[in-house]
Protein backbone atom coordinates (compact mmCIF):
# COMPACT_ATOMS: atom_id res chain seq x y z
CA UNK A 1 0.00 0.00 0.00
CA UNK A 2 1.29 3.21 -0.98
CA UNK A 3 1.38 6.39 1.61
CA UNK A 4 1.74 9.63 0.04
CA UNK A 5 4.78 11.64 1.95
CA UNK A 6 2.47 14.45 2.01
CA UNK A 7 0.16 12.23 4.83
CA UNK A 8 2.93 10.88 6.31
CA UNK A 9 4.63 14.94 6.54
CA UNK A 10 1.34 16.00 8.19
CA UNK A 11 1.70 13.24 11.18
CA UNK A 12 5.22 13.50 11.63
CA UNK A 13 6.27 17.31 11.64
CA UNK A 14 3.60 17.54 14.93
CA UNK A 15 6.29 14.85 16.96
CA UNK A 16 5.02 11.63 15.41
CA UNK A 17 7.19 8.64 14.72
CA UNK A 18 7.34 5.88 12.52
CA UNK A 19 5.74 3.47 14.68
CA UNK A 20 3.07 6.05 15.76
CA UNK A 21 2.24 6.63 12.43
CA UNK A 22 2.06 3.35 10.73
CA UNK A 23 -0.19 2.54 13.47
CA UNK A 24 -2.49 5.49 12.83
CA UNK A 25 -2.52 4.44 9.26
CA UNK A 26 -3.12 0.60 9.52
CA UNK A 27 0.24 0.08 7.75
CA UNK A 28 4.24 -1.09 8.95
CA UNK A 29 6.71 0.92 9.81
CA UNK A 30 8.51 -0.06 6.38
CA UNK A 31 5.52 1.57 4.27
CA UNK A 32 6.36 4.20 6.56
CA UNK A 33 9.84 5.03 5.91
CA UNK A 34 9.35 5.03 1.78
CA UNK A 35 7.84 8.71 2.16
CA UNK A 36 10.02 9.75 4.37
CA UNK A 37 13.04 9.37 2.12
CA UNK A 38 11.20 10.61 -0.30
CA UNK A 39 10.70 13.90 1.82
CA UNK A 40 14.32 14.02 2.59
CA UNK A 41 15.51 13.08 -0.81
CA UNK A 42 12.82 16.02 -2.22
CA UNK A 43 14.49 18.72 0.88
CA UNK A 44 18.18 17.74 0.76
CA UNK A 45 17.56 16.97 4.03
CA UNK A 46 18.82 14.26 6.54
CA UNK A 47 16.90 13.73 9.12
CA UNK A 48 13.52 13.88 10.47
CA UNK A 49 14.71 16.61 13.13
CA UNK A 50 16.04 18.28 9.71
CA UNK A 51 12.71 17.86 8.26
CA UNK A 52 10.94 19.24 10.99
CA UNK A 53 13.26 22.30 11.26
CA UNK A 54 12.51 22.94 7.65
CA UNK A 55 8.98 22.97 8.04
CA UNK A 56 9.09 25.38 11.02
CA UNK A 57 11.29 27.75 9.31
CA UNK A 58 8.64 27.66 5.83
CA UNK A 59 5.92 28.35 8.23
CA UNK A 60 7.46 31.31 9.82
CA UNK A 61 8.59 32.76 7.03
CA UNK A 62 5.23 32.34 5.22
CA UNK A 63 4.04 33.65 8.30
CA UNK A 64 5.58 36.58 8.43
CA UNK A 65 5.11 37.44 4.69
CA UNK A 66 0.98 37.12 5.01
CA UNK A 67 1.35 39.34 8.50
CA UNK A 68 3.44 41.57 6.43
CA UNK A 69 1.02 41.61 3.48
CA UNK A 70 3.41 39.95 0.55
CA UNK A 71 1.59 36.84 0.82
CA UNK A 72 -1.85 35.97 -0.57
CA UNK A 73 -2.89 32.54 -0.55
CA UNK A 74 -5.02 32.56 -3.21
CA UNK A 75 -6.36 28.58 -2.14
CA UNK A 76 -7.85 30.47 1.11
CA UNK A 77 -8.29 34.03 -0.41
CA UNK A 78 -6.57 34.87 2.77
CA UNK A 79 -4.23 37.81 2.81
Amino acid sequence: RLIAPKKVCALLLPGGSHPRIALGLGVSQDTVTDPIRKLHRKFDLQSVDELRAHFETAGAAVGTARDMGTFQDDRQGIR
